[in-house]
């Protein structure tokens, strides 16, 4: 299995909120996305899609969950718990850089445990 995991120097929460607009046609779409950081290191974010066709703007949809933050230790916890092993462990994608302290994403590659 690989796994990504986000860790508590996740920069998102700082970012506060981020405005995206794209075009299709003669149709604009816009995301409001608001980040917080939560006690724990979590980041929740909420965001909203509404859309914009002749003058009208119409809601499309809204969303929000947390993103949970992790230790590498933790991440090994969890999966332990699920009859997972971690056999690597890298910083982000990039599958020839290790995991080095403060990186704001950690991907694993686990195995089922053969206990």
């Amino acid at each position: 299995m690989v796994i990504d995991v986000r860790t508590s120097t996740l920069p998102w929460a700082e970012q506060g909120a981020l405005h995206e607009e794209r075009h299709l046609g003669r149709t604009s779409y816009r995301r409001q996305t608001r980040y917080t950081r939560q006690v724990d290191g979590s980041t929740h974010v909420h965001w909203e899609v509404e859309g914009e066709r002749l003058g009208r703007a119409f809601h499309i949809g809204e969303e929000h969950f947390t993103v949970r933050a992790d230790t590498v230790g933790g991440l090994k916890k969890l999966l332990s718990t699920h009859g997972f092993e971690v056999e690597q462990i890298f910083g982000a994608y990039d599958i020839d850089r290790p995991h080095a302290e403060g990186d704001a994403m950690l991907v694993a590659v686990a195995q089922r445990s053969l206990r």
